[in-house]
């Protein structure tokens, strides 16, 4: 371990002889000599943990004032959440200065903490909320990781995960999806139950359904391969539902095999008189035909691209009569 990584002292104090032993050693550090306490509360390495835990030795000895500006503006984000009256987003109490540094403040809250979540209600409600304000204000996607591990493991510990599976989804970033699949091949029972219900809306993934973990795994991996580029995510939570679908497959795009947008469901590219002519008949069919339509369109767009482009001018009912003699080949 270098020593840009190396464990600040009160971390040590706190990991290795627990949280009273680390709040003495500050203690005794700040009445013998303040400011070394202020140099340690500060220094770069020091962890969210630790500040989060010191918060009342601070006030004690009157230092909030020297605080990093980056412990300063995670203090304040504390406050805020404290205060129901406050704006939960907090940056509109802080000086530009501080508001410049929430983003990467959230992501060391996030990065420093998340190894202690489960340390006391308050504690998770600060996770649970930079990780929300991450996505839904920044856009910033960089933590979602670490926002699966949260949820997997409060999930194994029986804690509350509804608003953090909401921030997973709500980063609409079907690529994600497989930072859920991957604990589909796991050892763990909880693990595959709940990597199993988050991934239900996937033909063949629910946790009733007969696949091993291997083969529930190998159906993502297909289903994915298959319909990433025409996903829309559909808002669906477990706040809504107990059985949400965030995102569906829309089969007109998959039928063209033009990509879409994740967050609104609309072409990226503007449609052709002869594409809107298309879609117009296939609208018309029933859900079935729409299904095998858009699926054997997309393989055959894949495998022969030039015989696609022959193919898609047939008129619907021709088309779906290929489909069904050659449906077989193109799977």
């Amino acid at each position: 371990m270098n020593e840009a990584n190396a464990l600040n002292i009160l971390d040590k104090s706190r990991i290795y002889n627990g949280i009273e032993d680390m709040k003495k050693l500050f203690d005794s550090t700040a009445k013998k000599n303040i400011n070394k306490a202020i140099e340690l509360i500060n220094e770069q390495n020091t962890s969210f943990t630790s500040l989060f835990l010191l918060q009342d030795k601070l006030k004690e000895f009157n230092i909030s004032k020297e605080l990093s500006l980056k412990n300063k503006v995670a203090l304040s984000f504390i406050d805020g959440l404290k205060d129901e009256k406050k704006d939960t987003t907090f940056t509109t109490s802080l000086s530009a200065e501080h508001t410049q540094l929430t983003l990467p403040t959230l992501k060391w809250i996030l990065e420093t903490g998340y190894t202690d979540d489960g340390l006391n209600n308050e504690f998770d409600e600060v996770l649970d909320k930079a990780a929300i304000l991450l996505i839904k204000s920044y856009n910033d996607n960089s933590e979602l990781p670490i926002i699966v591990d949260l949820i997997f493991d409060r999930y194994k510990r029986g804690f509350y995960i509804h608003d953090l599976v909401w921030a997973f989804f709500e980063s609409c970033e079907p690529k994600s999806l497989y930072l859920l699949a991957e604990h589909l091949k796991s050892t763990d029972v909880k693990e595959v139950e709940l990597a199993s219900k988050l991934l239900s809306f996937i033909p063949g993934i629910s946790i009733n359904s007969p696949k091993s973990n291997e083969e529930k795994y190998t159906a993502f991996t297909k289903w994915f391969d298959e319909n990433s580029s025409f996903l829309h995510y559909t808002g669906e939570s477990f706040q809504l539902t107990s059985e949400p679908i965030p995102y569906e497959v829309n089969l007109e795009a998959k039928y063209l095999c033009k990509k879409i947008s994740v967050n609104n469901g609309e072409f990226i590219e503007p449609l052709t008189n002869k594409e809107v002519t298309m879609l117009n008949s296939f609208k018309k069919l029933n859900n079935d035909a729409k299904i095998l339509l858009s699926s054997f369109s997309y393989m055959a767009y894949r495998k022969n691209n030039t015989w696609w482009q022959e193919w898609i001018k047939y008129p619907i009912a021709v088309q779906i009569n290929v489909a069904k003699a050659k449906g077989e080949y193109y799977d």
